[in-house]
């Protein structure tokens, strides 16, 4: 459209170039000349217009083809696996937590951290227990390392189960079992900046089942209420949390290195 526009200009210029009636010869060729730079113009417009339309063409495929192929975790579901104890399985379970990476490029410095809250009272935020219900109920922490690889899924992040628990509901004393936690890695992408993937799940009424020697359990599980996000739907205070959680942990856990007596000629910088 735009060079359209720009050759009907120079076309009329040069009509009334043409029929411009006593026009001297030093007026024809400024005429000329200013219907040249004008020209020249138009098309320096024309090509930087096109270029920047080009650049944020690119852009904003290069952006697409980033999200599409990052990594990206997502906490799929509990299962209940059964640990074998003095040669007897079934006696303890473990809410094993499965993870998806959904990307095709694996995930770069994962750490899953999640923490079980398990007791006979419901919660609204398994993470923030009321004073009065702390004596009712008990908590641990996990925190796993991992590698997944693109579209892996495996598991990272449990809780333990005993048969004490099932037997418990079996009786209508309904027990609440809650896994929550946040997944903290970077993808091959951005290594600058942190990935998170916040989830929370609610397990109870658990049952047992099966043989002996291949026990299953299976109970109701569904996601919480709160503590459910990924990256910027967080919001910027978690972002801030886990940030500097994830700088506390590299500092506490960097590899010892012995240090080394300086050599008189060396030459290191």
């Amino acid at each position: 459209m735009a060079g359209l526009f720009w050759t009907a200009g120079v076309l009329g210029a040069l009509f009334i170039f043409i029929r411009w009636d006593g026009a001297t010869p030093w007026r024809a060729e400024l005429l000329f000349t200013a219907i040249l730079t004008l020209a020249t113009i138009a098309s320096v417009l024309v090509a930087s217009m096109q270029w920047w339309v080009l650049k944020d063409t690119l852009q904003q495929s290069r952006d697409a083809l980033v999200i599409q192929q990052r990594a990206f975790m997502t906490a799929k579901e509990v299962r209940f696996e059964p640990l074998s104890l003095f040669g007897v399985e079934g006696i303890t379970w473990l809410a094993n937590v499965y993870w998806e990476n959904s990307g095709n490029t694996p995930t770069k410095n994962l750490t899953i951290v999640a923490t079980c809250v398990s007791g006979f009272e419901q919660l609204v935020d398994p993470a923030n227990i009321p004073k009065a219900k702390k004596n009712t109920t008990f908590q641990s922490t996990t925190i796993t390392r991992a590698v997944f690889g693109p579209k892996q899924i495996n598991h990272a992040g449990f809780c333990p189960v005993t048969r004490l628990e099932v037997l418990l509901a079996q009786y209508g004393a309904f027990t609440h079992l809650y896994i929550y936690g946040v997944a903290i890695y970077h993808d091959v992408f951005d290594q600058s900046s942190w990935r998170l993937t916040r989830f929370c799940f609610q397990a109870g009424n658990f049952v047992v089942n099966g043989a002996d020697n291949d026990p299953t359990m299976t109970a109701l599980v569904v996601p919480c209420v709160v503590r459910n996000c990924t990256d910027e739907e967080c919001g910027e205070e978690v972002q801030s949390r886990v940030a500097e959680f994830m700088a506390r942990k590299i500092k506490l856990y960097r590899p010892f290195r012995s240090k080394l007596a300086a050599q008189p000629n060396s030459q290191a910088p």
